[in-house]
């Protein structure tokens, strides 16, 4: 059995899921970051900010969020201004987060960042 087949959006080639791509930056900081308590106090504003997952929510069910999602990727853009920025984060499921990262980021950019609005 085959497993599932995505677009990678660093080298544009059709890959497995999982896919360790040569293109992908190094993130040094990453876990630096994800320890340090000031993404602590981020991430604990947007959970009480949410509530629960937004997307689950926008489908108008209820699932308690799993994860804080940066909606524009460190990766990306790992500037502190963007890190530590509770407007670029959202609360999601295991499901939905998951589901953000495997469509590419940029597919669910303008959704999420009306949902963390309303």
């Amino acid at each position: 059995m085959m497993g599932r087949k995505i677009l990678c959006s660093r080298c544009g080639k059709v890959v497995e899921i999982g896919h360790d791509c040569p293109n992908k930056p190094k993130d040094t900081r990453k876990k630096t970051q994800l320890q340090n308590t000031r993404w602590q106090r981020i991430r604990d504003e947007v959970r009480r900010r949410d509530g629960c997952c937004k997307l689950c929510w926008a489908e108008g069910v209820y699932n308690k969020g799993d994860e804080v999602h940066h909606i524009i990727p460190r990766e990306v853009d790992d500037s502190d201004e963007n890190i530590y920025n509770a407007d670029n984060c959202i609360y999601l499921c295991c499901y939905h987060h998951h589901l953000v990262h495997s469509e590419g980021w940029q597919k669910y950019k303008k959704q999420l960042e009306q949902l963390i609005h309303e």
